[in-house]
């Protein structure tokens, strides 16, 4: 057949045929996708110099994307996923210059962690680490972190500037958590498995057990924003992992000693101390403790006064004649000078009931110890006054016959 007469266009697939023939394609292409890492894998039989392999992704949202390996390495990881619920379509072509293979596989590669898609590659991740503890009762208490905090960390942030991504980051860390529904196997206990949900960081809950088991383990499965979490173990507490509560018995000891040590030092302060000082009526009878001081003695400072006149103005005659002298008081008594009609009255009785005798001695002053009987003194003789001094700065005056 004349190439002459062919059609230019059938020369040029002719042409590409040909080209793409001397660039081999990768073999045996198979993806592993677990706990949002995702790796590619391939064969090569030709590694001629200059051979490359670009990776094309294609999600079914959204832009495209690709990137090439080296030839010494037969595996990529695929950049981290903007959302895992989104289907994603994988292809491997060898790059030899302008020259490339055909897309392997021809079909591509499908895959998803949405366990909604109906694709057949639908990738799981694992259930952080539980911790089983035995408690009272014939229970078991299991913990574990909510998977969303440990998962979030690998999405990436779509290409947004550093500044977006650590605003979405702070907004990430504050948003409120997933709904993370799951189920609880106990291992060998023929038990039903037990259904719960976590909207918390840390995810707890209690499980009755049979108590004649040694050993108690447990599986949790469970889905969150559509992703299926797994197992990947089994989880067991040992019965000698119970929990201690001797610290309760401790605190408890401490708060009953505590109000009985100040009880008994206020007792032993009350004791010990000395008397106080507060007044007697806020202590009733503490009066009676207090010592009687003794009232201080006055005594007065009297001088004794010398009697500057020979003569005693009383002799020992009218001292013994039983007359007793009244005691004058010590606040000044006044009385008006002369007679009222009242005095004048009584003194005219009493002159006449007892008349004065004129012959009287002792009116008439007469007959006075150590003197002798004078007949031709007057009766009614006055005496002479005499001035007495009875301290520095102090007289009295008196009467001398």
């Amino acid at each position: 057949m004349d190439l002459a007469r062919l059609h230019p266009v059938s020369l040029f697939a002719v042409w590409i045929t040909v080209v793409t023939a001397l660039v081999e394609p990768p073999g045996n292409v198979t993806l592993h996708c677990h706990n949002l890492t995702n790796i590619l894998k391939w064969d090569y039989n030709q590694l001629t110099p200059g051979v490359k392999f670009r990776v094309d992704i294609q999600p079914y949202k959204g832009a495209a994307e690709n990137f090439l390996v080296e030839p010494s390495d037969l595996q990529a990881e695929l950049p981290p996923l903007i959302d895992p619920r989104e289907e994603f379509y994988v292809t491997v072509t060898a790059v030899m210059g302008e020259e490339e293979s055909e897309p392997s596989p021809s079909d591509g590669l499908i895959f998803t962690y949405s366990q909604e898609s109906l694709v057949e590659k639908k990738c799981v991740v694992d259930l952080p680490s539980v911790n089983v503890t035995i408690q009272p009762h014939d229970q078991i208490e299991f913990r574990f972190e909510h998977p969303w905090l440990l998962y979030k960390k690998k999405l990436r942030g779509g290409g947004e500037s550093k500044s977006k991504q650590r605003r979405s980051h702070d907004a990430l860390r504050s948003e409120r958590l997933p709904l993370f529904t799951y189920k609880v196997m106990v291992v060998n206990q023929g038990k039903q498995p037990h259904s719960d949900y976590c909207e918390e960081r840390v995810c707890t809950n209690t499980l009755p057990v049979d108590a004649a088991k040694k050993e108690h383990c447990l599986t949790i499965n469970g889905e969150m924003n559509l992703i299926s979490v797994k197992s990947n173990q089994e989880f067991c507490a040992q019965p000698g992992e119970a929990p201690s509560y001797d610290y309760i018995y401790v605190i408890v000891s401490v708060l009953v000693l505590i109000p009985v040590a100040a009880i008994g030092f206020m007792v032993y302060h009350k004791r010990t101390r000395p008397l106080s000082s507060t007044p007697a009526p806020l202590f009733p009878g503490s009066f009676l403790k207090q010592p009687v001081r003794p009232l201080p003695v006055l005594t007065d400072n009297v001088q004794e006064v010398q009697v500057a006149s020979p003569t005693p103005l009383l002799t020992s005659t009218d001292e013994e004649d039983g007359r007793e002298f009244t005691t004058v008081p010590d606040y000044d008594m006044r009385f008006p000078i002369g007679v009222t009609e009242e005095d004048e009255g009584v003194s005219d009785v009493t002159e006449r009931e007892e008349p004065n005798v004129e012959g009287s001695d002792y009116m008439g002053g007469r007959h006075l110890e150590g003197e002798e009987p004078d007949e031709g003194r007057s009766a009614y003789e006055s005496r002479i006054p005499v001035t007495v001094e009875l301290a520095p700065d102090e007289t009295a005056e008196g009467y001398r016959a």
